[in-house]
């Protein structure tokens, strides 16, 4: 919802004319690339002094959706006679999710390195389906196009964004996964049979 409907919202509440405010309309996604060069920066050097991986994913994760959770239920206060606040908060509430390239983004390097690029396709593709779901749901709900029927859509982007921040905080880990270590000990061990073979006389 937040990289999605952005335009969206600035359009029906704060009555921006996306046309003739293009710079305006743009600081949240500016802010996003900014944060992804600096959290990624950021949580490299923290494993480099001795912070273990698992901490540190913990930490940019659920940093990113707290920070976006509080931050877009304050934007949801905000009117058309407020602009500049209603850009910032948003602004620092896209940006904060940034944070997640120190976060999850890398994780599947962490947890599985052999089958990082599948386990990023699966997580990705699941990942989309709130960008194509969030304009009918947010469409259901804005019907009016006012500011309280948007507040609800802040609420409820701010509910899921705590629960995966909760969620993550519990179960996530930077630590190699058994599955993936056993199949990685047992490929080791049909390369040795085969050499052995190979080297067997007869």
């Amino acid at each position: 919802m937040q990289l999605t409907q952005i335009p969206t919202y600035m359009k029906e509440v704060l009555k921006f004319d996306i046309q003739t405010n293009g710079f305006l309309s743009a600081l949240p996604y500016i802010g996003y690339f900014v944060g992804i060069n600096i959290s990624a920066l950021c949580a490299d050097t923290m494993r480099s002094h001795g912070w273990s991986t698992t901490t540190v994913r913990k930490i940019f994760q659920c940093s990113a959706m707290l920070i976006s959770s509080i931050f877009l239920i304050a934007t949801g206060y905000m009117d058309c006679t407020q602009p500049g606040a209603a850009v910032a908060l948003l602004t620092i509430g896209v940006a904060a999710q940034s944070l997640t390239y120190g976060g999850f983004i890398v994780n599947h390097v962490d947890i599985a390195p052999k089958y990082a690029g599948i386990l990023l396709g699966i997580t990705n593709t699941f990942a989309t389906v709130p960008g194509i779901v969030a304009p009918y749901v947010v469409g259901a709900i804005t019907k009016d196009r006012t500011q309280e029927q948007w507040q609800i859509v802040f609420y409820l982007t701010a509910g899921i964004l705590m629960f995966g921040g909760i969620f993550y905080f519990f179960f996530g880990s930077g630590e190699l996964q058994d599955w993936a270590r056993e199949q990685d000990t047992e490929d080791e061990e049909s390369s040795v049979e085969m050499k052995e073979r190979m080297m067997s006389p007869g």
